[in-house]
């Protein structure tokens, strides 16, 4: 019994040193991207926020809007919470999620050639 104990133990500690280990590389990496590296994060991140900002209007049965604009003034609500949590990023963190899409276009190459039109 003891035996096993100590290879389950053991299994543990290697699971542990392997996602330690993965954990520093991406670390490692993140360093050498700096910026890019957090827009990566939050480019992936941001169809999470969005849809959770969303989410309690999947809850409801039936939405009634009365007045001009309906339509376009739910998809404004949407993209005014994801708007609020852009600078709730901003003001705990520092990062300026605008700035750095700003920074990381200015920094791209612009291209002369027209880009392919994708095939319908």
């Amino acid at each position: 019994m003891r035996y096993f104990m100590e290879q389950e133990a053991e299994g543990i500690r290697a699971k542990g040193v392997a996602e330690a280990e993965a954990i520093e590389r991406k670390a490692d990496a993140q360093k050498r991207m700096g910026e890019a590296s957090v827009l990566e994060m939050y480019l992936t991140a941001l169809p999470e926020v969005v849809k959770n900002a969303a989410s309690p209007l999947s809850q409801t049965e039936k939405i009634v809007m009365y007045g001009d604009g309906n339509s376009s003034k739910l998809v404004r609500d949407v993209m005014l919470s994801a708007s609020q949590v852009l600078e709730g990023i901003k003001e705990s963190t520092g990062l300026d999620i605008k700035d750095l899409i700003s920074a990381r276009q200015a920094a791209m190459p612009a291209t002369t050639e027209p880009q392919a039109k994708p095939a319908k």
